[in-house]
């Protein structure tokens, strides 16, 4: 919800609690959230930061079968953020990490991730504007599929041109209690529970 609005303060603040949770019960979903820290650190410019976090991701994944987790692939997001960082640090030159992205759409073919490669490619290299418009393309199609806000955000940033307002969603407020916590106090309470884990385990040992 904090990510779809921009607020990546209280977005973070939420992904760290689903990652302690996540270690402290001994769940393997956290990957996902650490792959939102990533992005995270990516988005304020602090590249080395998100490069230790999204390798920690990779690592993980390359341990497991299976690394879709609710349908999002989180080896192709891992991946590419491999090479969109490691081009930020120059790690890997302009050309290297353009050259690397298109080998990975040989690999993954959704429309989706199709899209977010020709956009990455885009992003370091502004004079190809076939990835330009192939990406834009594809945003357009999936965004009047799905209607999703960062679809909309890209393919706007692609164009210069603003796709239409999504319908409004139906109100369910009447159907849901009110909340008793404001997010600050939920946080708060969710620090208890995991600092209530953590200790249970050291006495356990």
């Amino acid at each position: 919800m904090y990510a779809d609005r921009r607020d990546w303060e209280q977005a973070f603040n939420w992904i760290q609690r689903a990652i302690q949770l996540g270690k402290a019960i001994g769940a393997d979903y956290y990957n996902g959230y650490m792959l939102g820290q990533a992005q995270y650190h990516e988005r304020r410019g602090e590249y080395a930061e998100a490069l230790a976090v999204n390798d920690q991701v990779l690592s993980a994944l390359r341990q497991r079968e299976n690394s879709s987790i609710g349908g999002d692939d989180l080896s192709f997001s891992a991946e590419t953020a491999e090479i969109r960082l490691k081009a930020a640090l120059d790690l890997l030159s302009r050309e290297q990490a353009v050259e690397q992205l298109n080998q990975l759409l040989a690999e993954y073919t959704q429309a989706k991730q199709v899209a977010s490669i020709h956009y990455d490619i885009w992003h370091l290299d502004r004079n190809r504007e076939q990835n330009r418009q192939q990406a834009a393309a594809l945003y357009r199609r999936l965004y009047e599929e799905d209607g999703t806000f960062d679809h909309r955000r890209r393919y706007q940033e692609l164009t210069g041109e603003a796709l239409p307002d999504p319908p409004p969603l139906p109100s369910f407020d009447h159907h849901l209690p009110a909340l008793s916590m404001s997010p600050e106090d939920m946080l708060a309470e969710i620090d208890e529970i995991i600092a209530g884990i953590t200790s249970t385990q050291v006495g356990v040992e």
